[in-house]
């Protein structure tokens, strides 16, 4: 068995394994050019705004006016999504905690990524919101 490291950069290094019979070769890319990083989507920076604000997760109100509680935090199952008529950098979210519905929102100071999180949470109603901040963003 042979084992050699060779540094091809300061960030890429070839890393050779060899057996009896079969060469295995491993370039690690140090998580820089050929594996791709993710964050979390509580963790990705475009979740907080240019004014500081951080969007994620929502804040939460009950939609029964009786109830006076607010839950904090990741907590519940997201039911729906909606976009806002009158912006398109704002979204709703509706879920389920404890047999009570909430509404929170968020708001995003790009269109673009703001489209991107609609459709991410579209597609993923049903699912506790936690899981949902644990998702991995590009």
């Amino acid at each position: 068995m042979v084992f050699g490291v060779k540094l091809l950069s300061p960030r890429v290094r070839l890393v050779v394994i060899v057996t009896f019979r079969t060469l295995t070769c491993l370039i690690d890319t140090c998580v820089c050019f050929l594996s791709r990083r993710t964050l979390k989507l509580r963790d990705h920076p475009l979740m907080i705004r240019k004014d500081g604000f951080q969007t994620w997760p929502p804040r939460w109100t009950p939609t029964n006016r009786d109830q006076d509680d607010k839950p904090l935090g990741e907590v519940g199952t997201l039911e729906d999504v909606t976009m806002s008529h009158l912006t398109d950098t704002k979204l709703f979210l509706f879920m389920q905690h404890r047999g009570f519905q909430y509404i929170g929102f968020m708001n995003f100071d790009d269109f673009t990524f703001s489209s991107q999180i609609f459709t991410l949470l579209k597609a993923n109603t049903g699912r506790s919101i936690k899981d949902i901040g644990d998702l991995d963003l590009p």
